[in-house]
């Protein structure tokens, strides 16, 4: 019998992720951590106790908004190393984007 290289965690966990479409192009986020690191997926989670997997999807989308925010911004700023300040990150977290993150661009 060969070996599989997939990982069976010993208690499965309930996932969301939420696919974003606009004008033909789809939203893919960058994974920070370990083992997946700087591996592009769709954005998502792991789903709350007592929660939607509705609601999960679009809590997961919002807390991806700054690292959604300063890609764009790095794509603004031709090289420059610009940044946010914590207090504009917090707007953007807190703004109620009509529709969904898509108005970012």
């Amino acid at each position: 019998m060969t070996s599989s290289r997939r990982h069976y965690p010993t208690q499965p966990a309930l996932a969301v992720s939420i696919a974003v479409f606009r004008q033909g192009r789809v939203l893919l986020a960058s994974r920070a951590e370990a083992p997946y690191r700087r591996m592009f997926t769709l954005p998502g989670g792991l789903v709350e106790t007592g929660e939607s997997v509705e609601f999960a999807a679009l809590r997961e989308l919002r807390e991806d908004i700054p690292q959604i925010a300063q890609q764009k911004l790095d794509q603004l700023s031709s090289g420059s190393p610009v940044r946010f300040t914590e207090g504009a990150l917090a707007a953007l977290k807190n703004y109620n984007f009509p529709g969904n993150v898509r108005e970012l661009e």
